[in-house]
């Protein structure tokens, strides 16, 4: 089951209030790695009554495409006549740490909450 995105003003624990739409720094954690990225605050979602901000950002993902074209292979397998590129996505990112700045922030403010 989805959950619903909630679009209205978030506080986040560094007493910031971010609005819907506002440019931010969100960092982000996937498979081991910490990411800092700029991105769009979008809303957030509610999950065992905790809030957790939602934002858009872009994204790398490597694409299989046949060699010397612009045309995607249609199969799931790499040959001698492909070949992977990265990709830019629009992609929306659960925060579940809610490390999310505006983009003003001070460096002392990013710091914090990457340690």
């Amino acid at each position: 089951m989805k959950t619903k995105r909630i679009v209205k003003p978030f506080q986040t624990k560094y007493n910031q209030t971010i609005q819907p739409g506002d440019k931010v720094i969100a960092v982000t954690m996937s498979q081991g790695h910490l990411n800092v990225r700029q991105a769009e605050y979008i809303g957030y979602v509610e999950r065992k009554g905790n809030p957790y901000a939602q934002v858009r950002g872009l994204s790398k993902k490597w694409v299989l495409f046949v060699k010397g074209t612009n045309y995607e292979a249609k199969w799931p397998w790499s040959t001698d006549d492909t070949e992977y590129r990265a990709v830019e996505v629009e992609r929306i990112y659960t925060l579940l740490h809610n490390r999310l700045f505006h983009i003003q922030s001070s460096a002392s403010d990013l710091a914090a909450a990457i340690m």
